[in-house]
């Protein structure tokens, strides 16, 4: 499986406020988790609701 990452450079989260990492992380985390949910289930398959529930 491919990973995406959305933190970029090292030197760019340290520029980052607190509500700016906490929003990228929680992204990064639904990502994964529909990534995970498309790969289990099918995309055909896959709700909105299920990756909410899901990535908690």
């Amino acid at each position: 499986m491919r990973v995406i990452t959305l933190n970029g450079p090292p030197d760019m989260n340290s520029q980052m406020t607190i509500k700016d990492q906490v929003i990228a992380l929680k992204r990064e985390r639904i990502v994964e988790a529909a990534a995970q949910l498309f790969y289990d289930r099918g995309y055909d398959r896959t709700t909105l609701e299920a990756v909410a529930d899901h990535w908690v």
